[in-house]
């Protein structure tokens, strides 16, 4: 494989452990609430993607990693949207229950879609909404399975078709923007979970 690849798998890697370092601090030595829940819901789904996608990439698994990559960004706008409510508390309480987040309004009386939530953090992180479109479009049927799937020659005006397991057609640059992404949403994550944490040490110190 790609030592570009594998490089930045590598520090995927990097990136689980300091997930995990990060639910430990949250864990340990603090009075535990509500919205802990929901905050390890978070970091165990995003482990287990992380897991999942790098497993496929050595598998040579492009298509079924892209997906993963929308999974984990998906964790990381419903984490955000605690910090667009008066209660975080009530709001994990209605997720435990199975309501769905778009059916759940903000402190501002906006529902809490996807498209809002992305709306939300492009101006702290502009990357996301071309992240966004761009895996969204692995999720559905898309253009994108069509031209992974196949390869036009022009010079002998044939096209080579390909029903794999196995990727025949994806350049190691999807793979490497592919990681980045789930690197850089972890990071996001972490950055929520930190700021969450540092909120808890306040209450208790008070």
């Amino acid at each position: 494989m790609n030592p570009d690849v594998l490089k930045v798998l590598e520090d995927l890697e990097k990136t689980e452990q300091d997930l995990i370092r990060c639910g430990k601090d949250m864990i340990e030595n603090s009075d535990l609430y509500q919205f802990d829940l929901l905050v390890s819901a978070v970091l165990n789904r995003a482990l287990a993607l992380m897991n999942g996608f790098h497993l496929l990439i050595l598998n040579n698994n492009y298509i079924c990693a892209a997906h993963l990559v929308r999974l984990h960004l998906d964790s990381l706008l419903r984490l955000s949207a605690a910090w667009l409510v008066d209660d975080p508390q009530e709001l994990s309480g209605e997720i435990l229950k199975g309501t769905s987040l778009k059916k759940i309004k903000d402190r501002e009386n906006n529902l809490l879609t996807d498209k809002y939530l992305v709306e939300k953090l492009l101006p702290k992180y502009p990357w996301i909404q071309s992240v966004y479109d761009a895996t969204c479009g692995y999720v559905h049927l898309s253009n994108k399975h069509m031209i992974v799937s196949a390869r036009v020659k022009e010079t002998t005006r044939t096209m080579e078709v390909s029903i794999s397991t196995e990727d025949r057609f994806i350049d190691d640059v999807y793979r490497i923007e592919g990681t980045m992404g789930m690197i850089k949403i972890s990071e996001c994550i972490i950055e929520f979970v930190n700021a969450w944490i540092s909120k808890k040490k306040n209450k208790n110190s008070t």
